[in-house]
């Protein structure tokens, strides 16, 4: 029993981990592959996204996060669904996603973010995009 009270001490503190602050512009540097890092910008909820799921894993919706609304550039950042904190509620057809934060309050466009998250660099990016994407642990309003 105390062993099993450890161990899920320990994942939790793997899962929350507070990352590495980092710039924009470097997030998808080859030295932040697969590491946890936080980063301050915008997720651009256009009100809908591609929500999948797949090896074992729970359903998650990517969602443009950029340094700056106006930019073309973004990382594609992938959000839990669910009705928790820091996740893309269940939306009603129709009406868009609701992107929460922390404390599980609605995230709107214009708010800035800062997200603490997993990067995994693309060994070949496209020449489009920054050459990562994010998988998203944390969203603290700024």
């Amino acid at each position: 029993m105390k062993l099993s009270i450890v161990l899920f001490a320990f994942l939790m503190t793997i899962r929350c981990g507070s990352g590495t602050p980092v710039e924009f512009a470097n997030v998808c540097d080859k030295a932040n592959n697969e590491k946890r890092v936080q980063v301050v910008g915008y997720l651009d909820n256009n009100g809908s996204a591609m929500c999948s799921s797949g090896y074992g894993k729970p359903m998650h919706c990517p969602v443009k996060f950029k340094a700056d609304l106006s930019s073309e550039t973004s990382i594609s950042a992938d959000i839990d669904k669910g009705k928790g904190s820091s996740e893309i509620d269940v939306y009603e057809e129709g009406k868009g996603l609701k992107i929460k934060d922390d404390k599980g309050e609605i995230i709107e466009r214009t708010q800035k973010v800062k997200i603490i998250a997993d990067v995994r660099v693309y060994d070949t990016p496209e020449p489009t995009t920054m050459g990562c994407y994010v998988m998203v642990n944390t969203i603290e309003k700024q």
